[in-house]
């Protein structure tokens, strides 16, 4: 399966997959504006230290200028978002101005859990999808793909909320 574009982020940086067994996920990278790769991680690393590896992957989703830091000090150091309250849910990301990916952490500030939700509604009605650390840890390059599917095609939110929504009825 071929690499493919997932998102481009503030400063030019792009984020990419490629899948294995699924059409992504096994395999997650982000690279400069001129295709350099400045960090890489596999479906290994989040099956071997779940919250950590999520929480790398998200920090630069919420502050892409840590590929920087990936760029002087290369990609085996783990940079995190600056210590937040834990109690605390972030929103990591906005998709479409409708949809934001949410997290929470134990260990660190983010990357226990994931959490798409509606942008004005963050509440459970707001929720879409949900994926913890055990199931990416257990289901990896499965869990990691649909995230990053839904990163990438924000109209499958729509259709898992119409599902939903179907499932309340």
């Amino acid at each position: 399966m071929g690499n493919e574009l997932i998102l481009t982020l503030h400063g030019g940086y792009t984020l990419h997959s490629v899948g294995g067994t699924h059409r992504l996920g096994a395999s997650i990278w982000f690279c400069d504006q001129h295709g350099q790769e400045l960090v890489r991680w596999n479906a290994q690393h989040f099956a071997d230290d779940p919250e950590q590896a999520m929480a790398a992957f998200l920090s630069i989703l919420l502050d892409s200028s840590l590929l920087e830091r990936y760029r002087r000090l290369g990609e085996k150091t783990i940079f995190l978002v600056p210590d937040q309250n834990r109690d605390e849910e972030v929103v990591i990301y906005t998709l479409e101005d409708a949809y934001v990916l949410c997290s929470g952490g134990e260990m660190y500030p983010v990357g226990a859990y994931i959490r798409f939700c509606l942008k004005g509604d963050l509440g459970e009605d707001g929720e879409i999808v949900y994926w913890d650390q055990v199931e990416w840890q257990e289901q990896t390059e499965e869990v990691l793909g649909a995230i990053l599917a839904c990163l990438q095609r924000p109209l499958l939110l729509s259709k898992h909320l119409r599902k939903k929504q179907k499932n309340r009825l």
